[in-house]
């Protein structure tokens, strides 16, 4: 509705999605990765994997070195884990 305002007592914090697991981020399918991880998508892309044709495989399946690649991803959405800011 036109010139009502959102109750001030209500407060709408967005906090970003925690990293993907350590221990699951191989299995989980690229594009869930992308979905969930945005972040990741120019990873895989520098990787040369083409998530567009193989979005259902998992990381593990989609690439030669999955440990290397893992990494890559872990490394890409650490951010995810530092500390919240609020104002």
């Amino acid at each position: 509705m036109r010139g009502r305002r959102a109750d001030p007592g209500i407060a709408l914090r967005l906090r970003p999605a925690p990293p993907p697991p350590a221990a699951g981020v191989r299995s989980l399918a690229l594009h869930v990765l992308v979905r969930d991880y945005p972040e990741t998508l120019a990873v895989l892309r520098r990787l040369g994997i083409d998530v567009a044709a193989g979005g259902a495989l998992s990381l593990a399946a989609a690439v030669p070195d999955a440990d290397v690649a893992a990494d890559a991803v872990l490394d890409a959405t650490a951010w995810r884990a530092g500390p919240q800011l609020h104002g």
